[in-house]
This record gives structure tokens, sequence and C-alpha cells, in this order.
């Protein structure tokens, strides 16, 4: 039970090596006959209890029905997702002051074409936010001319200076954008609610799942995030300026 099947682990006691590119070979060609399978979070190679199972075309047959559907029709159909994946949209409440007053702001999503009449409509709110979802660079200039254009206001607009699609991560040798991995997400969350398949499928989907999620949450820390920010990927822009 102590020991922990990395590759490391595995290199060194079957091959007296800490690397061995035999090693990697030889565990591609189990994992293609699900043999084997490598929970990607742990690292650890297992043997499969469903042998003769398509995982992946299991979970790319249920994905299918979320083609189409931009990032936009997937958070607003499927709560799940901002609850798990973006908790700061709604209110919030800052540290009270020293004259014990309370200021509140709001998170909001924004998915160009935008309107240039946006504005706090609630005065109990000390500012509002706007996360802002432009496809591309080309929308980012588009929505950076209508920040300019807002009357100015404690508005506030975080922008990824490049557009949602320029963030992705590899899926079998494929770029996958937020689209698809929120996509992937809702079908792996159907996939392990089925109650017919064997605890061993359902561990390979909680494990996939988990993935995925870190996979999401790291783009959108990119988008929306200190990360980003940090980075220069995104920036915060105020109405009525772009500086």
């Amino acid at each position: 039970e102590q020991f922990q099947t990395t590759e490391q682990f595995l290199a060194m006691t079957l091959y007296d090596n800490h690397h061995n590119s035999r090693l990697h070979e030889d565990l591609a060609y189990l994992n293609g006959a699900d043999l084997l399978w490598k929970n990607d979070v742990t690292l650890q190679w297992t043997l499969s209890g469903d042998s003769g199972v398509d995982i992946e075309g299991a979970i790319e047959k249920e994905r299918r029905n979320f083609t189409g559907q931009s990032p936009r029709q997937l958070f607003e159909n499927y709560p799940v997702l901002l609850g798990d994946l973006l908790p700061q949209i709604g209110e919030h409440d800052l540290e009270p002051s020293n004259t014990g007053i309370v200021r509140s702001y709001r998170v909001n999503l924004l998915f160009p074409p935008m309107i240039n009449t946006l504005k706090i409509d609630n005065p109990l709110f000390s500012a509002q936010i706007y996360l802002v979802f432009a496809k591309d660079s080309e929308e980012v200039e588009t929505v950076k001319a209508q920040i300019r254009e807002t009357p100015a206001a404690n508005v506030y607009f975080w922008l990824p200076l490049s557009g949602i699609r320029a963030e992705f991560v590899t899926l079998d040798g494929k770029n996958a954008g937020l689209s698809e991995l929120l996509g992937r997400y809702l079908a792996l969350e159907r996939l392990q609610k089925q109650s017919s398949m064997s605890d061993e499928f359902r561990r390979q989907l909680s494990t996939k799942w988990e993935k995925n999620r870190q996979q999401l949450l790291s783009i959108l820390k990119t988008l929306f995030g200190r990360d980003g920010l940090q980075s220069g990927k995104s920036q915060i822009f105020k109405a009525g300026s772009i500086d």
C-alpha cells in the first residue's frame, strides 16, 4: 500500500533506471489496450477493471450534446458551471470602514456586443465589475472603444487582451478551448450520475473530471484572475477610459 506506481517508481523497479524510454512505449501500449490507465491527478498507473471499455469514446459521445454551444449559452443554461468555476460572480461585501459602513460590489458576466449605457443600477453598490468574454483580439478592440464611450462611473471591465479563444489546452493532440472544456465538464458530470457503471469506471471518470476542472480553472485564472493581470494577458479598465 506504500508503493506509488508513478513512472519514476516503475522505471526503477522494472529497468533499474530513473528514466527509460522503453517504459513510456510499454505504458502507452497497455494504455491503448485499456489494460492500464493513468491517474492524471496523482500520476499513478492502475490496472483497468473495465478492459475493453472505451472511456474517452463514451465521454466524447456525451460531449457532443453540447457541441456548438457558446460559453454564454453554457454558463446561462448550466448554473453548476458558474457555482463551481466562477464563484466570484454575484454580490460581495467589503470590509466595514472605520465608521462601520459596509460597502458592496457586484460581479457579472458580459458577452459582447455590449451597450454603452452600462451603469450601477443599485445605489447600495459601490462598484460594478464585468468579466468580458470577448472572443478574439478584434472583438477586444471593439470592446475597448465601447468602454471609452461608456459614461464615467465606478463600473469596471475585466478584459482578456487577446480574447478568450487565445487560452486552450491540448487534448489528444488537439487544442481544446473554453467551450470544449465546459462541454467535457458537463459530459463527465452526466456520465458519473449513471447508475449502471462499475466502481472502476466511475473512479476513472472522477479522475478525468478533476483534471478537466483544473484545466478550466487554470484558463479562467489567466482570463479573469491574478495570473492574467500579472502576466499582462488581461487588464481592468474603468468606464470612460482605457488607460
